[in-house]
């Protein structure tokens, strides 16, 4: 029964949010993420790198 809820599972996809997409590692779990068919949305200080939707921005004027 586990087995059969994570293959459930695996079919949904999300919309995620990454701060840092740019980064070493983001760069990678945001490839990741668009392999699996998931909507990427990456937000950094720096020119994107990967195929998802990019916003260049600081987030730190709405902490």
């Amino acid at each position: 029964m586990t087995f059969e809820y994570y293959h459930v599972m695996e079919r949904i996809n999300m919309n995620v949010f990454v701060t840092g997409g740019s980064g070493w590692i983001d760069r990678y779990v945001v490839q990741v993420l668009l392999e699996q068919g998931h909507e990427v949305l990456s937000v950094d200080l720096s020119p994107p790198l990967s195929d998802g939707h990019n916003t260049r921005a600081s987030l730190t004027r709405y902490m």
